[in-house]
């Protein structure tokens, strides 16, 4: 999985991702899954194991806060940014054979923004005001940060390339 393809699975997935008023996101339970590098029934399972047996990730869920009526509900109303965010963790770190490089380069993207913002607001930074309509949304920036390092591997590749022809 390179960020050629997570930029191409950004893109595919935009319109089921939305953000409220209040600027908090939720995304279908499709879009979750293939953000994660894994089949949507995985994740329907997880939800649905909630009030028989909890799984793994399940438990992880309701001990971020998250009500086991929240986790069945998420099936219609789409999952919010934070579970995606603890799903993504589950998946790249924490579920062991069934862990996926995908999901752990999406992680890494998300976390480069959240510790940027999180940096920029410790220090006040704001973004300047443009009179322009350019601005980019959290989602429009992070899939501009898979493009660039998408172009970045791909310029990689053709100096490798080319240096093989040489040796040759």
């Amino acid at each position: 999985m390179s960020q050629i393809e997570i930029a191409e699975i950004i893109e595919q997935i935009k319109q089921e991702i939305e953000v409220d008023a209040n600027g908090q996101a939720k995304a279908s339970l499709r879009a979750t899954a293939r953000l994660a590098g894994v089949s949507a029934v995985a994740i329907l399972k997880t939800l649905d194991s909630v009030n028989l047996e909890p799984s793994k990730l399940a438990q992880m869920l309701m001990d971020s806060g998250f009500e086991a009526v929240n986790l069945t509900e998420w099936r219609t109303v789409g999952i919010p940014d934070m579970a995606i965010a603890i799903i993504l963790e589950y998946y790249a770190y924490e579920a062991g054979r069934y862990c996926t490089k995908q999901a752990r380069l999406v992680c890494r993207s998300f976390n480069t923004i959240g510790i940027r913002a999180w940096i920029q607001d410790k220090l006040g930074w704001t973004k300047p005001v443009t009179d322009n309509k350019t601005g980019m949304t959290e989602i429009q920036l992070l899939a501009a940060l898979a493009k660039h390092l998408a172009e970045q591997e791909q310029h990689l590749l053709q100096q490798q390339q080319q240096q093989t022809e040489i040796l040759h």
